[in-house]
């Protein structure tokens, strides 16, 4: 099943390079070229008839993106169950049902509670768009493994969570008024963005954020993650010329919350429009995330103070007072000082804004509360 800590993958590795080969414009002889393969290479890799070792695991990582460990878990996992067909499969509809995390889904409002099993599916199918089961891996194959390159080799997620929390953000989207998407404009808004670091509630800074990011063709979704999708933010272009930034104040810290939506808007500016970013744990592409990392950091703190931030004290006058010059807050000083081996990390830590989803949950533009844990 997706959710075990020991799934049963449907499919072959190649599923998983053949969508990165696709999202980044690389046919199967430029790929094989790439990681210095012989033609028919990719055709072994999707008959199964390759198996990826260390060697091949440590191309695979250097050229597509992931961990060594990804790859070897993920052959691994292919050739123990077995399996021929897509990972996206489902044999039994009502198996798919039961991967969702409907008690989430249905208590945030994503679905209205139904008596019966069939009438849930029903429902369920009429949340992703879909008119029957038949549709499903037409439709989200693609995404659905996609994401699955993104996430741990622990596979600690479940994947249908994490398709349930990016198709909500979908839906919530399509109902903000946004203009068509402008690289150009939204890469000159971020700047009209910063000051906004400054402010100390949501409540104040996110309407301003949502309209100045319309303006430039970019919607900003603030949705929390159900049970089984660790996602902090994603970013994509959808299919009507606009671009969504995907928010799920997971860790509820101004440090974390900014980070985050300037890592997503570094992905729109540099990454193109045929990628889906999703920021949630490890075995992501690491060119684009390192790349996204930087684009955060200089807007956190410009490059004209980088140096200055190094020779910052770890003490709380001088962060406030570098905070300040810098235009910033001091949580986010903290939070890079942290990042960069400046300052431990459990130094200082009071200085971060913390949010209260319940303050959240009162704006009329974030996607319905999920009760925590603890409730």
């Amino acid at each position: 099943m997706i959710g075990d800590p020991n799934p049963d993958w449907a499919s072959s590795p190649w599923e998983t390079i053949a969508d990165v080969l696709r999202l980044r414009g690389i046919d199967e002889a430029e790929f094989e070229d790439m990681v210095g393969e012989n033609a028919g290479f990719a055709a072994a890799l999707r008959r199964g008839d390759r198996q990826i070792d260390k060697a091949l695991a440590e191309t695979l990582s250097e050229n597509l993106g992931a961990s060594v460990s990804f790859w070897l878990k993920r052959d691994s996992d292919f050739r123990k169950s077995g399996a021929k067909s897509s990972a996206a499969d489902f044999d039994d509809p009502f198996v798919w049902l039961k991967e969702l995390p409907l008690k989430d889904m249905i208590a945030a409002g994503w679905m209205r509670k139904r008596t019966s099993q069939f009438d849930t599916l029903v429902e369920a199918l009429a949340f992703f768009g879909l008119r029957d089961f038949s549709e499903w891996t037409a439709r989200y194959r693609g995404v659905m493994n996609s994401v699955a390159f993104r996430k741990s080799s622990s596979f600690t997620e479940n994947t249908l969570s994490t398709l349930a929390w990016l198709r909500q953000g979908e839906r919530a989207a399509t109902e903000k008024v946004c203009d068509r998407w402008n690289p150009d404009a939204f890469k000159d808004a971020l700047w009209h963005i910063r000051p906004l670091m400054r402010q100390s509630s949501p409540s104040h800074f996110l309407p301003r954020l949502r309209d100045i990011c319309a303006e430039a063709g970019v919607a900003v979704v603030v949705a929390r993650a159900p049970q089984g999708c660790r996602a902090s933010g994603a970013a994509r272009i959808l299919s009507d010329n606009r671009a969504i930034i995907q928010l799920s104040f997971r860790y509820l810290s101004d440090d974390h919350f900014w980070f985050t939506f300037f890592h997503e808007a570094g992905h729109l500016v540099l990454h193109g429009e045929n990628h889906l970013f999703l920021e949630n744990s490890s075995g992501m592409m690491e060119t684009e995330e390192a790349e996204a990392n930087e684009f955060s950091e200089r807007l956190l703190i410009p490059e004209e103070f980088a140096g200055e931030l190094r020779q910052v004290k770890p003490y709380q006058r001088d962060v406030i007072r570098f905070a300040y010059k810098a235009g910033t807050s001091p949580g986010i000083v903290v939070g890079q000082m942290q990042h960069r081996k400046l300052m431990t990390e459990n130094r200082l830590n009071f200085l971060k804004r913390r949010y209260d989803w319940n303050e959240l949950s009162q704006d009329p533009n974030v996607v319905p509360h999920l009760p925590s844990a603890s409730e």
